[in-house]
């Protein structure tokens, strides 16, 4: 690390978790500690007991690296629900920023803390977030923020209602504003931990700005949690999530919440549908068929999706007739 112009000296502390990241969590404290930066950054691993060489890898960076780097390792492990807690906490001790970058992903610039700093110090933001690449594991890349936004959808500062629709943040490209310290854990009590919660909860304190710079790069592979998860897990993800998100803001996105409710619930049926899962299609189809008219299908598409759930063969031999004429 290099210091970089001149100016208020920081502490960033950096919130990493791993789990048999064995292939990538080298990378992925490397991209931390080549940051050009006057700042102080500290890196905060929470390792859980992984099955394969991922504690070994970051005991030797300790070793390497010593107090530039807190290690919270698991006896057992325990999941990332209970593993990230006394991480955050370890991070939101005695920092003035905090940067997020999973155990599996990496930071690609080597100027992104400094840019972001002085981002959040020119707006006040509460948080600066950077576009990131999805990488699949042939290498091929998308662009993060804009599958969620679109070009049109592009600009500097959101808020909380730019949330509800979805998280187009990137947990890679995160810097949190901790000043003055923020008790983050205590807003998110009886909340899942998770990053849509934290970026909803640092929204009620100032505006989200947006660096559009592409500087991490997040992995799709088979261990990853979310990025490679089937698509009904992650839409029964959000659906949880959205109780949580009207008791977070109070109400105050109830119209928007339930139409993103209905939209997800059609779109679970209609994955629960091609994987012949009737039992969690017919589910869907009750949950659909008991919101308000305004949030349903039409009463023809109602129609039509109860009989695909409920009577298959005859839905099937309506749709032949139909082809036939």
């Amino acid at each position: 690390m290099n210091a970089a112009g001149g100016g208020e000296v920081f502490t960033i502390k950096v919130f990493m978790l791993a789990y048999n990241h064995e292939h990538f969590i080298q990378q992925a404290i490397d991209s931390v500690f080549m940051q050009r930066t006057r700042h102080r950054v500290h890196l905060v691993i929470g390792e859980d007991a992984s099955t394969d060489r991922t504690r070994e890898i970051v005991l030797a960076n300790k070793e390497r690296y010593r107090d530039r780097i807190t290690l919270i390792l698991s006896e057992k492990n325990k999941g990332t629900s209970h593993v990230s807690f006394p991480v955050w906490e370890e991070c939101l001790r005695d920092s003035d920023m905090v940067a997020l970058v999973e155990g599996d992903d990496y930071w690609t610039d080597p100027d992104k803390l400094e840019q972001q700093v002085d981002v959040i110090q020119r707006t006040g933001a509460s948080l600066c977030f950077t576009n990131a690449w999805n990488e699949q594991p042939d290498g091929t890349r998308t662009d993060y923020v804009r599958a969620w936004l679109g070009e049109n959808g592009i600009r500097e500062r959101y808020g909380e209602g730019d949330l509800i629709n979805g998280n187009f943040i990137p947990l890679a490209g995160i810097l949190i504003n901790n000043r003055p310290r923020f008790d983050l854990l205590g807003a998110l009590k009886d909340r899942p931990v998770m990053d849509l919660m934290i970026n909803l909860a640092l929204a009620q304190r100032g505006p989200l700005v947006y660096l559009d710079k592409h500087m991490a790069v997040r992995r799709m592979h088979a261990g990853g949690m979310m990025s490679m998860a089937n698509r009904q897990y992650k839409l029964q993800y959000n659906l949880d999530l959205l109780p949580h998100i009207n008791a977070m803001t109070g109400n105050r996105y109830a119209g928007q919440v339930a139409v993103r409710r209905s939209g997800l619930l059609q779109q679970s049926f209609d994955v629960a549908m091609q994987a012949s899962d009737l039992v969690l299609a017919r589910k869907r189809w009750q949950e659909i068929s008991a919101m308000p008219t305004g949030l349903k299908p039409a009463a023809r598409d109602m129609v039509r999706m109860y009989l695909q759930s409920h009577w298959p063969r005859l839905a099937g031999w309506i749709g032949r007739r139909r082809i036939s004429k």
